[in-house]
């Protein structure tokens, strides 16, 4: 569709789910068990359990960068004791990895998603943030069949990398965004303060790969 002020905008409608992995056994101090969206946490007695919560919700994307809510994780406490996270032997090791799992619905036929997703080594006892091991598959993008107008050809909606996945020893939820734009291709506009055109030219790369690579 074309907005008022003549800029193209793409309405779709994206659906979030999530789900935790524990991290190697070996190296941990404590206790793990993940079970697709929810995730307990052991150490001394006290256990945390998170749990995402996904989201249906209709967007509008834009060659304007905005930031899109895509769900919460919600925190519960059980044990004696305070909870603290639980140690690893090699502070190296993550203690788990989430991702989250977009997928894109609407009028447009050529929709796709993606996989997007980082690991949590114990860098503290009462508050961790993605430290390390970012993953992200098919550029959380889809490509427009509908031609936009001149001088521009926007050929994908892109996803940038996630944000606000702290998690805390503490009961306030975890609640997770990330920006998201319309890119032209070629690429000729600079979505500043985002990592949208690198995602961007992470998508053109993968369409020039030759079928048989993997």
């Amino acid at each position: 569709m074309t907005l008022p002020n003549g800029e193209l905008g793409f309405i779709t409608t994206m659906t979030t789910t999530g789900f935790f992995q524990c991290g190697d056994p070996f190296y941990l101090i404590g206790s793990c068990q993940a079970s697709g969206r929810s995730i307990t946490l052991g150490s001394g007695g006290a256990f945390m359990t998170l749990t995402f919560q996904g989201l249906r919700q209709t967007i509008l994307a834009t060659n304007v960068s905005q930031p899109v809510h895509y769900g919460t994780v919600t925190k519960s406490f059980s044990g004696t004791t305070p909870f603290l996270f639980p140690t690893s032997k090699h502070i190296g090791v993550p203690l788990f990895f989430f991702y989250i799992q977009v997928g894109l619905s609407g009028t447009t036929p050529s929709l796709g998603g993606g996989t997007w997703g980082a690991g949590y080594r114990p860098v503290s006892r009462t508050s961790i943030p993605k430290t390390c091991c970012d993953y992200l598959d098919n550029a959380l993008a889809f490509v427009p069949t509908t031609p936009s107008p001149p001088p521009s050809n926007y050929s994908a909606v892109a996803f940038d990398h996630f944000w606000g996945m702290t998690m805390t020893a503490t009961g306030e939820p975890a609640d997770i965004y990330s920006n998201m734009a319309i890119v032209p291709e070629p690429a000729t506009i600079w979505l500043t303060g985002t990592g949208i055109m690198c995602v961007a030219a992470a998508l053109r790369r993968r369409r020039r790969k030759p079928s048989g690579d993997t």
